[in-house]
Parts: structure tokens; sequence; C-alpha cells
């Protein structure tokens, strides 16, 4: 079992905002900011998330969804929201975080994250995964 430094660490010393691992083995890594990188790996790689331990920089509630709905084993994030620990807790996925915010803010910092206020009436991870499905839909990503 690795630890919540192990993952921290990884992240910070590769700059990702994400990684995927199956054991100390990295299978997927981004840089990207925002829920995106996750959303791509849940709908065109499920496999490689399946029974893994996702390690997310800022876990917002789409995130929160997306890794209950992706088969993943573990989440490690440095930084959740109260509304994605939340649904983490309710549907029993194990968590590992840093720091826990109310919310999670807009890359400008002067509101809320418009994925987490995208999926923020959702009652269950299938329905905001597809809220953010719909929101994607037609878009190059």
């Amino acid at each position: 079992e690795l630890s919540a430094t192990f993952y921290h660490a990884y992240l910070m010393e590769h700059n990702d905002t994400l990684a995927v691992f199956h054991g100390q083995t990295c299978v997927a890594e981004a840089k990207e900011k925002g829920v995106l990188p996750l959303y791509r790996l849940v709908k065109q790689q499920p496999a490689l998330l399946k029974n893994a331990v996702i390690a997310d920089k800022v876990t917002g509630r789409a995130a929160a969804a997306l890794t209950i709905a992706s088969g993943a084993a573990h989440l490690y994030t440095d930084l959740i929201s109260e509304p994605a620990l939340s649904l983490l807790q309710q549907a029993s996925f194990p968590v590992t975080y840093g720091a826990c915010v109310p919310r999670i803010l807009n890359r400008k910092q002067d509101g809320p994250c418009p994925m987490e206020h995208l999926v923020r009436d959702a009652q269950t991870p299938e329905e905001a995964v597809a809220m953010l499905t719909d929101f994607f839909k037609g878009k190059q990503i």
C-alpha cells in the first residue's frame, strides 16, 4: 500500500494534475487542469481505471462522480471540496486527501468551479456523469 506522501510527491515531481496507478506503476498522467483529463480516461480508456488508484491535485464534485463511476479502487487528492467528499462518502468510496475546502473555485478565483456548479444538483454519481456527458457532447475533447 503506497502512502499519500508518495502520490503527492509524484504529482509535484512530475508537475501532473492527475496520475493513475496500478501498484507503483503510473499508467496514465495529465498536466492539464480541470476535469477533462479524467473525463477523457473514463470515456476513452476505462480499463486503465479499473481497480486503480487515482491521484488528483484538485477534486470537485464532478471529478468525484467520475472517480466513483470509473471503477477505481481509491482516490488520493491534495485538495477536495466538501460536496465532493460527501459524494464519495455516500458511495463508500475510499479517499485520502490533504485538505478539504467548502468549494472549488474557478481559475480566476472569483466564483465557483463551473464543473462543480454544473453537477451541484446531481443526486448520484451516475446522474453527474450524465450531466458531464451532455455538457461535453459535440465538443472537441
